[in-house]
């Protein structure tokens, strides 16, 4: 095989796997800023929440919760 094919060869290959490396680094990330992303809206959101219930809200949430109950 000659040098130029070699050399074509390896340039080939270098390039396809470093597009496959960065879209799986890039896939990775996406995910993981996604899920960050939203764990912290959920916490905003059940802060506000907290922070807008009243004293008396809370005893009739408890107060309102089904025990357990075995159907079997």
């Amino acid at each position: 095989m000659k040098l130029q094919v070699k050399f074509s060869l390896y340039n080939a290959i270098t390039k396809i796997a470093i597009i496959v490396v960065l879209g799986a680094i890039i896939l990775f990330s996406l995910d993981r800023l996604a899920y960050n992303q939203l764990d912290n809206r959920l916490l905003k959101k059940k802060g506000k929440i907290i922070e807008h219930l009243s004293d008396g809200e809370i005893d009739s949430l408890l107060s309102n919760e089904p025990s357990f109950t075995d159907y079997n």
